[in-house]
């Protein structure tokens, strides 16, 4: 049950299982931020400071915002697939250790 829930926890995800839990308790986070706050943003709850007008540097910082504030595609789609995968990975080394 453990490993269906937590992605990552599963023996089966060998050296990626610290990304895939890592992936997941951000996600996790996002989301919990979204349903308690109404937002998944976490740029919204801290001070982050105008890097342009502030220290006078130049170019554009949205890539940067883009991590720090991610859109619906990695607060919704993304740990849906992450979900889906592990899912996927955890009943099918159960069925092959069953049948051998």
């Amino acid at each position: 049950m453990w490993e269906t829930l937590f992605p990552g926890t599963s023996p089966v995800w060998s050296y990626f299982g610290g990304l895939a839990l890592v992936g997941w308790t951000y996600f996790l986070v996002q989301d919990l931020l979204l349903f308690w706050k109404g937002s998944p943003y976490i740029g919204t709850f801290i001070s982050t400071p105008n890097v342009n007008r502030a220290y006078g540097v130049p170019g554009d910082f949205s890539d940067v915002l883009r991590l720090i504030n991610p859109g619906w595609v990695w607060v919704y789609a993304a740990p849906a697939v992450l979900f889906v995968v592990n899912v996927i990975l955890v009943f099918r080394e159960k069925l092959f250790r069953k049948n051998a």
